[in-house]
This record gives structure tokens, sequence and C-alpha cells, in this order.
């Protein structure tokens, strides 16, 4: 892939491509050639152009621990955007599920290198579920892309600037 020199996220997804080995824990290599982080930082920018808040872009050598947005809502909750190029289900790692987080399931558009937002859950909600591997060794909260709330019920609690 060719990175354009205007383009800063795909330039920062693959910086951070790059740092992750095997052995790293968000090494991914079932995701090659696209990139865990290109597919991440897309479904960012997606949920940032749709509520005004800009993409962090700031190096993060040992994550964003599940935040990759805040959004006001009556409360500042964090939002961790989840990217899959065929998203069944919205999935988060068991350990680092965190109840307060709304997590947002993207689909990412290899052919035009962006993502779309298809919806969200808290945290909480993902918690009840079974953990289940996807297979690839990693339990996995979850909930069906056909349960997960519309990104209208988040739009009528966003502050907008």
């Amino acid at each position: 892939m060719i990175i354009r020199p205007d383009d800063p996220i795909a330039t920062e997804a693959w910086r951070r491509e790059a740092s992750h080995h095997e052995g790293h824990r968000n090494f991914r290599p079932h995701l090659r050639p696209i990139g865990a982080n290109l597919m991440g930082l897309r479904g960012e920018q997606a949920f940032g152009e749709r509520y005004g808040i800009p993409v962090n872009l700031e190096p993060k050598l040992g994550g964003d621990g599940g935040r990759d947005l805040r959004v006001p809502v009556r409360a500042v909750l964090p939002v961790d955007c989840k990217a899959a190029v065929f998203p069944k289900d919205l999935i988060v790692e068991a350990e680092r599920t965190k109840p307060w987080t709304i997590y947002v399931l993207c689909r990412y558009l290899e052919g035009e290198d962006r993502c779309e937002l298809l919806g969200w859950q808290w945290g909480r909600i993902l918690m009840r579920s079974e953990p289940k591997d996807y297979g690839y060794g990693v339990l996995n909260h979850w909930q069906p892309r056909a349960l997960i709330r519309p990104m209208t019920d988040l739009d009528a609690c966003v502050l907008l600037p």
C-alpha cells in the first residue's frame, strides 16, 4: 500500500503497525495486509467526523488503553472503535472490556480506505456475554451486529461542539 504524505491517519497507522512484532500483545498477523491499526484509526476517523472530534495521532507505545476518543454526554465517556472488514459481531477482548466505555462497531471499506459506523453498545452490556474465542486464542465479550444500538441513539446523547 502506498502512503500518501497528506494522509496523517495512514502514516501513523503504519508507524504503529511497524512497532508491533511477533510476541507483542497487539501483533495481529491475520489482519495483514490491511493492518489492524489502519482499520482502527479509520474507525476513529469516521466517529470523529460524525461528532466533530479530532483523532489523536500521538504515538501510544502501550496502546490507548481502550480510549480512542472522548465524547461529551452528560459526563465525558471513553469511546473505543472496533473496525473489521466483515463485522458480524461487536467484539472486545474480555480482559480489556470496561463497563462505562462506549464500543462502536465499524465496517472497514478496503476499496475506499475508510470506515462506516454500524452501531454501538455499552461495555457493561457486552460483559453479560459468555466470552468466546473467534479463532485467534483471545477470549472476547461480544454482541451480534443485529443487536447493537444504532448510532442515532448515541447522536441523541452527544453534545456536539
